[in-house]
């Protein structure tokens, strides 16, 4: 069954931002907010300089794309999947889709953290090659 994208609102910000806290748990990403923390950064993104469209199957929001034109580049911020609907092409033709819709003959670009293999076979699956490694020293990790 095909997905149909929408541009998300300020009234979806609870929805995007229980997936933001299910995505930053699944990349083991490090950051601490909480999903009422998630919700005001997600309204203030999408008011402001941000698109994000939702993945809907049927009625039911299955995910969503954030991200942002910097006008040299689009920056894909966030893509995300419901882990049940993982691997049937979601995520594929909602990144397709937009190249054609808002993307089209961008370059684009998005980071992946060193361990999430899963994202990394996934962005070079659908045409992404390293540019470069940003690293960090970070005190606070033993």
């Amino acid at each position: 069954m095909k997905a149909i994208l929408s541009k998300a609102t300020a009234e979806d910000c609870q929805a995007l931002a229980e997936m933001n806290k299910q995505l930053i748990i699944d990349e083991r990403h490090s950051n601490p907010m909480n999903i009422e923390e998630l919700k005001e950064r997600m309204i203030k993104f999408i008011e402001n300089e941000y698109k994000c469209y939702l993945i809907k199957l049927k009625q039911e929001i299955i995910g969503y794309c954030l991200f942002l034109d910097d006008l040299d580049s689009i920056y894909v911020r966030q893509l995300y999947i419901k882990d049940t609907y993982r691997k049937q092409g979601y995520a594929r033709n909602c990144i397709e889709e937009l190249k054609e819709i808002e993307w089209k003959n961008r370059k684009l670009r998005t980071e992946v953290l060193t361990h999430n293999l899963t994202g990394y076979r996934f962005w070079k699956k659908v045409g992404f090659n390293e540019y470069c490694i940003v690293m960090e020293c970070n005190p606070n990790i033993n």
